[in-house]
C-alpha cells in the first residue's frame, strides 16, 4: 500500500470522531434542552398510547362474534318485569330496557319492547363503533346522538360505555354541536319546576343550560334541552368527566372541559328507530363515516383545546410547586 493512503487514512478518521461526538452531543444537549413541560408531555402521550391499546384489547372482547337478532315481546303491565327477570335475569332486564331506552318505570307503560337473541353485557349492544381511530389522541369524549337517543364515552379513541339517554323535547330540544363539560352539581333542582330534583347533574351548555343528569326515561326526548340519563350512567359521567376550567376569581373560563359532540335530528311524531330493530338490526348503528363527519368537524377544535388545557394545568402545578419550595 502507498504511504500516501495511510496518511490519508489517518486524518479522516480522527475527523470521523469528531462528527460522531458532535452528533451525540447536539442529541443530548437537545434532550436537556426540553422543558419539564414538554418531556411530561411526552410521558404523557406514552401513558395515553399503553393505556388505549390496553383499553382496545379490552374493549374488542366484548364486540359481538355473530349478528344480533331482535324480536318483539308485548308489554302487560306490571307483569312484563316479572317476566323479564324470571326468563333473562334482573342484571339482563336493565340491559333490555337500556336497549328499548326506557327505565324499570316506564316499563309498563308502552305497548311493545324489542328482545335480543343472545344477551350479553350492554357495552355489546353499543351503537357506535368500538373504536374511533381519529379520536386516538383524544383523551376523553362524550358523543350524543339525538336521532338513536344514546351517548358514547370514549378514551383515548376507544369506547369506554355508552348508555340510552332522553334529549329534549321537539319545543326545547338539546342543542347540536360541540361543547364542554362546564360545572357539575351532585343534586339540583330544576329551575322550571321546583319539585324535580336532579342528581349528578353535569351541565355542559350554559346558555341553554343543558346538563347530563338522571332523571326518568320514557324512551323519548321528553327534558328540557337536557339529557336525562340513568342513575348509573350519570353518576359515572358524574365522576368521569372533567369540568371546565376557570381564572383564579371565578369570572373567567380560560380551558374547556371534556369534549361532548351532540348531533343528527330525532324525527319527533314517528316510531322511534329502535322499534324497528327486528326487521333491521342496523337501523340504530352510528357508522364510521358519520363518526368522520363529526371528527372533520370538531377534532381540530377539540385538540387544540386540549393542549390549552394541559399547559394551563402544568403552568398552575408548576407555580404551586414553586410556592412550596419558597
Amino acid at each position: 500500500m502507498k504511504p500516501g493512503i495511510k496518511k490519508n487514512t489517518a486524518v479522516i478518521i480522527p475527523v470521523i470522531l469528531i462528527l460522531i461526538s458532535l452528533v451525540l452531543f447536539n442529541d443530548c444537549s437537545r434532550e436537556k434542552s426540553l422543558s419539564r413541560q414538554q418531556l411530561d408531555s411526552i410521558k404523557a402521550s406514552r401513558k395515553d398510547s399503553l393505556k388505549a391499546k390496553a383499553l382496545k384489547d379490552s374493549i374488542l372482547k366484548y364486540k359481538p362474534k355473530q349478528p344480533i337478532h331482535y324480536s318483539i315481546l308485548k308489554v302487560k303491565g306490571r307483569s312484563t318485569a316479572s317476566t323479564l327477570d324470571s326468563k333473562y335475569g334482573r342484571a339482563s332486564r336493565e340491559t333490555i330496557l337500556a336497549i328499548n331506552r326506557i327505565d324499570s318505570r316506564n316499563l309498563r307503560r308502552g305497548d311493545s319492547i324489542v328482545i335480543p337473541d343472545i344477551i350479553l353485557p350492554l357495552i355489546s349492544y353499543s351503537p357506535y363503533p368500538f373504536i374511533i381511530e381519529r379520536a386516538r389522541s383524544v383523551k376523553k369524549l362524550i358523543i350524543l346522538s339525538r336521532t338513536i337517543q344514546a351517548f358514547a364515552a370514549y378514551e383515548n379513541g376507544v369506547l369506554v360505555r355508552w348508555g340510552p339517554t332522553s334529549t329534549g323535547m321537539k319545543s326545547k330540544q338539546t342543542p347540536e354541536g360541540l361543547f364542554g363539560l362546564n360545572w357539575k352539581k351532585e343534586k339540583t333542582t330544576s329551575t322550571i319546576d321546583s319539585t324535580w330534583i336532579l342528581p349528578f347533574y353535569f351541565n355542559f351548555d350554559n346558555f341553554e343550560g343543558a346538563a347530563f343528569h338522571q332523571y326518568t326515561l320514557p324512551g323519548y326526548p321528553a327534558s328540557h334541552a337536557c339529557a336525562r340519563l340513568l342513575q348509573h350512567d350519570a353518576k359515572w359521567i358524574y365522576k368521569w368527566g372533567q369540568q371546565w376550567l376557570v381564572s383564579n376569581d371565578g369570572e373567567d373560563v380560560i380551558a374547556y372541559g371534556t369534549p361532548v359532540i351532540v348531533f343528527d335530528d330525532y324525527d319527533f311524531g314517528e316510531v322511534p328507530p329502535w322499534k324497528f330493530l327486528p326487521q333491521n338490526p342496523d337501523i340504530v348503528t352510528i357508522t364510521d363515516e358519520q363518526v368522520d363527519d363529526l371528527m372533520d368537524d370538531y377534532l381540530e377544535i377539540i385538540l387544540a383545546r386540549q393542549v390549552k388545557r394541559a399547559e394551563i394545568i402544568a403552568e398552575r402545578e408548576n407555580k404551586k410547586a414553586a410556592r412550596k419550595k419558597g
